[in-house]
């Protein structure tokens, strides 16, 4: 194998690695912002339950 075609392989590499990381990220991101959005949801339903009855 010729270095050029070496080098394509390891720059192509680099580009899924980079890619991966980008993939994790947006994946850690979402996963934090179900759990954001699930303790507010938490927060709404105790509001609500706390409200004192109407007369």
């Amino acid at each position: 194998m010729d270095s050029k075609k070496y080098n394509l392989f390891l720059d192509a590499v680099r580009i899924m690695r980079s890619l991966a990381d980008v993939f994790e990220a947006i994946a850690f991101t979402y996963k934090d912002a179900n759990v954001v959005e699930a303790d507010a949801k938490v927060i709404e339903a105790k509001e609500v339950k706390e409200l004192p009855p109407e007369k």
